[in-house]
């Protein structure tokens, strides 16, 4: 059980945000939820009801400073501290390189880069000063997807996560990455579940500065 750890999960209205914040909320955690839409609402229900401690809720946008820093604050006021941060990014299909517009790019880089960065920006003096806490970060991109726009992407967020565990590590905060390289219309929703859980317990208990964890379809399972 986390009954006593408090975390913030962004984008947890949907996808891997949803199921981490299902999963922490089953457990007894306290946290405080973002989204995009008012359905983050409708969701604190649903966490309430799974047994968490507490939840916050908020309609935030993960590439707005502001916002991040908001919710942060708000966590530490209600919760006291802030142990753990779940943060993720989608990569979708991308064309070729003559095909990307800018406004692709751009927008890929907010949301995926820039909207990792600013939620670990917002939570990392918090766990400095308290000398502990956990960073996660999830990623997940198409199967075999080799586009200039993803694979430069994914090659920032990595290395942003490699960057933060050396600043990081000195104040015994640890980071974490599940890599997603999954088409996850060819597992049923039962299978997919089971294997985010998975991946998402073994780096949520890991003591190692930096834990891994990958799904594939390819072989459909946990590496």
């Amino acid at each position: 059980m986390r009954r006593n750890t408090a975390v913030v999960v962004t984008e947890a209205a949907e996808g891997m945000g949803r199921e981490a914040a299902l999963q922490l909320a089953a457990e007894g955690a306290s946290l405080a939820v973002t989204g995009y839409s008012e359905d983050i609402f409708l969701f604190k229900e649903v966490l309430e009801q799974k047994g968490a401690g507490r939840v916050l809720a908020f309609q935030a946008d993960v590439t707005e400073e502001n916002d991040m820093e908001h919710v942060v604050q708000a966590a530490r006021n209600a919760f006291g501290r802030v142990d753990v941060l779940v943060t993720h990014a989608y990569f979708e299909d991308s064309g070729s390189l003559e095909s990307v517009t800018v406004e692709e790019w751009q927008r890929t880089y907010e949301r995926n880069v820039q909207g990792i960065f600013l939620p670990v920006k917002a939570v990392f003096p918090a766990m400095k000063q308290q000398r502990s806490g956990k960073i996660i970060t999830a990623f997940q991109h198409p199967v075999q997807q080799k586009s200039v726009l993803n694979s430069s992407g994914l090659a920032a967020v990595e290395a942003f996560v490699h960057a933060v565990m050396e600043e990081a590590g000195p104040y015994q905060v640890q980071t974490s990455m599940v890599h997603v390289s999954i088409d996850t219309q060819s597992l049923d929703d039962v299978e997919w579940t089971k294997e985010w859980a998975r991946a998402f317990t073994t780096v949520l208990d890991d003591p190692s500065p930096m834990a891994v964890q990958r799904i594939r379809s390819e072989d459909k399972h946990v590496k």
